[in-house]
């Protein structure tokens, strides 16, 4: 798990360009009328979920995958 040092806020697109095909860690800041994450405050990436809690001190966090829904046959829990 690699932890964000500092403040930085960013759009869903600029994380999604700045890292490709990551796991990342964010905690929402602004949503849209359908509650879509907006603005967020990126904590981690390749995240390691209980590495963020213990690591940031944050317990109220999203995790999402910025690369492409993958095709048809594939299936993911959590």
């Amino acid at each position: 798990m690699s932890l964000n040092e500092g403040d930085n806020i960013f759009t869903i697109d600029e994380l999604a360009q700045k890292y490709q095909r990551q796991w990342l860690a964010v905690t929402v800041l602004e949503r849209d009328n359908n509650g879509q994450p907006l603005k967020v405050r990126f904590l981690a990436r390749d995240v390691n979920v209980m590495g963020v809690r213990q690591v940031a001190g944050v317990k109220d966090f999203c995790t999402f995958y910025t690369g492409p829904i993958p095709e048809t046959d594939h299936v993911g829990m959590f």
